[in-house]
């Protein structure tokens, strides 16, 4: 177990003001090249920033704590440049950003001056910790809480919107940024145009091992065209298709109307009824909707019907042996020369039987590390 890892482990499984939100800060920060952190203290977020394998994380509080050596260390060895400023952020400029996180000193008149001074830096989202605990009263005896001051910044700034809020741990709150795509000057097509776009939604399964693996397939076989069989809320979609070039695709083939195991648990079909639609809102919000096309199809319609050569597909659809074996024996085929074959699930008895299965059958050779599987036609 490398350094990065322990510290993630140790600040998920240690009990403190903010480790249940560790996991939420994992995922976001995987989707974002670019991050900034306001208010690093004894560096549990900062270990959970550093461990989404960002390019650049940008660190600023009023202390150094001694955890930060540890922490310059674990960036160096995973290969992030890691920033650390003992700075007060109202004193202070900051380069544009995908993510900025935000838990300083927590009044009205902080957040505000933090918001006004840097709030539109942030290219994708803004992240709060602390909107419950001081969120109508602030950490001052006295004085106004901080949520005040972001529902005012909302409403001066009508591009961010609220993605998610989490009432424990103090709470924490997600607002993204919607952006067209750069070349969209008409809005986004269809079917994302004619829809009425939900908050920002992250619930998912895509996994740190699956998206290491993901990324390191992309770069190093140029991948441009990409299918994925099963999308869910789009956690993978977006995250695969933002590692595509400006004129890739990524085709996202699901019915959107849940497996077997959907219906059965509760967490998992309450978001049944709007599932297609919050699939398409998070595109949007991601400003991928020229990249993403959504194909609600079930996986053997969609290989009969679509005239692609994919250089990578990723299964993750149903998870029962007979369905697994019969997407890969679909979608097979279609793999462009050298394309890849690979999906999610791997630690599952089923989906490992279906796929080594298949390998047989079909002439290829498949390896499998933690939940992630893959070959190379």
């Amino acid at each position: 177990m490398n350094t990065l890892e322990r510290l993630f482990r140790e600040s998920l499984s240690q009990p403190s003001d903010i480790n249940e939100h560790v996991a939420a800060l994992y995922r976001y920060s995987s989707a974002c090249r670019h991050i900034t952190e306001f208010g690093t203290r004894a560096g549990t977020s900062t270990a959970a920033f550093l461990y989404g394998r960002p390019e650049v994380l940008v660190s600023y509080d009023v202390h150094r704590h001694p955890q930060v050596e540890v922490l310059e260390q674990a960036a160096q060895e995973a290969g992030v440049a890691f920033e650390f400023h003992q700075q007060n952020v109202l004193e202070t400029s900051i380069a544009p950003t995908d993510l900025l996180f935000v838990d300083t000193l927590h009044t009205y008149e902080q957040m505000r001056a933090e918001l006004a001074r840097h709030g539109n830096s942030a290219r994708k989202y803004l992240i709060f910790h602390d909107t419950e605990t001081f969120r109508e009263q602030g950490e001052v005896p006295g004085s106004r809480g901080i949520w005040p001051a972001i529902a005012e910044f909302m409403r001066e700034n009508p591009w961010w919107r609220l993605a998610a809020h989490y009432g424990s741990n103090n709470g924490l709150t997600v607002l993204t940024r919607y952006q067209v795509d750069a070349h969209d000057h008409e809005g986004p097509p269809e079917p994302y145009r004619s829809i009425t776009i939900l908050p920002f939604n992250a619930h998912g399964w895509f996994r740190e091992p699956n998206f290491r693996a993901l990324s390191r397939i992309v770069r190093e076989n140029q991948v441009r065209v990409a299918v994925e069989l099963g999308s869910w809320l789009g956690a993978s979609a977006l995250c695969i298709a933002r590692m595509l070039p400006e004129a890739g695709k990524l085709y996202a083939v699901d019915t959107w109307l849940g497996s077997a195991e959907h219906h059965e648990v509760p967490e998992y079909a309450a978001h049944l009824p709007t599932l297609y639609q919050q699939f398409l809102s998070n595109v949007v919000h991601a400003a991928l909707t020229r990249r993403i096309v959504p194909v609600r199809m079930t996986v053997a319609e969609a290989a009969g019907a679509l005239a692609v050569t994919p250089d990578l597909v990723y299964v993750d659809a149903s998870h029962d042996e007979e369905s697994v074996l019969a997407d890969i024996r679909a979608w097979h085929a279609k793999l462009a020369p050298g394309g890849i074959l690979c999906g999610d699930d791997w630690q599952h008895a089923p989906v490992q039987c279906a796929v080594t299965q298949a390998a047989g059958e079909l002439g290829f050779a498949v390896e499998g590390e933690e939940s992630f599987w893959w070959s190379q036609a």
